[in-house]
């Protein structure tokens, strides 16, 4: 038994299709779906394809105009999701359509000033996708769909200066315990270089474990906190710290930890924060990833310490992309 229906009823009464031109992206792995592909596109070049309509065969069909659609979706917490970007383009005004036609498009993606890298994190993601409205009078539906991308590459850079202090200081462990590492803006695929030293050990000084963690602030409205990378770099095992020590410290940003609390998933730049001002969007939804580096120490308990006691101090880094050109 056949279903009533057909064009303009319970089916779209035109036929629409997004293409683009090859060569313009790139087909990725899509970490969300095993096994299924999805476009990459570089965030500093052009996006550019065509929407081919196509009314029923024999009939002349009025439309109240067809546009491109490109937007940005954060979502966070359970359930709970937001549009930051939102951009739409007229490919054709108010009139009619009674055969095929194709209708060329061409986003300068650089040119749309809150565009963020695709992000997938441990609270917050940022996703987005590319579609099409055909409209149609308000008595019945307007003519739409979409396909959700990855974006790469278009990162813009603070122009702010990154954190000047380099030095993180720990001053109640017993004595002195500092990492210098130089410098705090890095290359994703770059190094952390440096040297972690103890000085001034009192004689009851007595750290057991010295850990070096990276971790990063992802901010959805609110922020929270997720470790990304995990390095223990002084065990127990390794005997106790209670004079002066020195541990120098060579690790690829991206490199996997050897800690538990952290992941070996990719790390991202910076995300310069977004304060949406586009129409329709939730002007309260800030969004941005910010990193950080924390160093923890552990010692022994004292004599009437159930627990060991943990000493750390955290600061602010900037991560840029990475220094290979068409990385993702």
């Amino acid at each position: 038994m056949s279903v009533p229906g057909g064009p303009g009823w319970l089916n779209d009464i035109f036929d629409a299709k997004l293409s683009f031109e090859e060569g313009s992206y790139m087909l990725v792995p899509d970490e969300n779906f095993e096994g299924r592909k999805i476009k990459s596109f570089d965030g500093l070049r052009c996006m550019s394809g065509k929407l081919v309509v196509s009314p029923p065969e024999g009939r002349d069909v009025s439309h109240r105009g067809i546009v491109i659609i490109l937007k940005s979706v954060v979502s966070g917490g359970i359930g709970s999701s937001s549009e930051v970007l939102l951009k739409e383009w007229t490919l054709m005004e108010e009139g009619s359509l009674a055969e095929p036609v194709e209708v060329n498009f061409d986003i300068e993606l650089a040119e749309l000033a809150n565009l963020r890298d695709t992000f997938h994190g441990a609270h917050m993601s940022l996703r987005h996708f590319i579609g099409y409205r055909i409209v149609r009078p308000w008595y019945t539906f307007s003519v739409k769909g979409e396909e959700e991308i990855l974006v790469h590459g278009c990162q813009p850079l603070s122009t702010s200066d990154p954190p000047a202090d380099h030095i993180i200081s720990i001053e109640d462990c017993g004595g002195v315990c500092t990492l210098d590492h130089g410098k705090c803006e890095f290359s994703t695929n770059g190094q952390l270089v440096g040297s972690i030293n103890f000085s001034q050990m009192t004689a009851d000084a007595a750290i057991t474990s010295v850990e070096l963690l990276l971790g990063r602030t992802e901010m959805c409205a609110e922020g929270a906190d997720a470790i990304v990378r995990h390095h223990v770099l002084h065990t127990p095992e390794m005997g106790t710290i209670s004079t002066e020590y020195s541990i120098p410290i060579d690790i690829a940003i991206n490199a996997k930890g050897n800690g538990s609390s952290g992941s070996d998933g990719p790390i991202l730049p910076t995300m310069v924060k977004i304060t949406p001002n586009d129409p329709g969007t939730d002007p309260s939804q800030v969004v941005g990833v910010e990193y950080w580096l924390r160093l923890l120490l552990t010692s022994r308990p004292g004599p009437d310490a159930k627990e060991p006691k943990k000493f750390w101090a955290t600061h602010p880094i900037k991560l840029l992309p990475p220094e290979d050109v068409g990385a993702i």
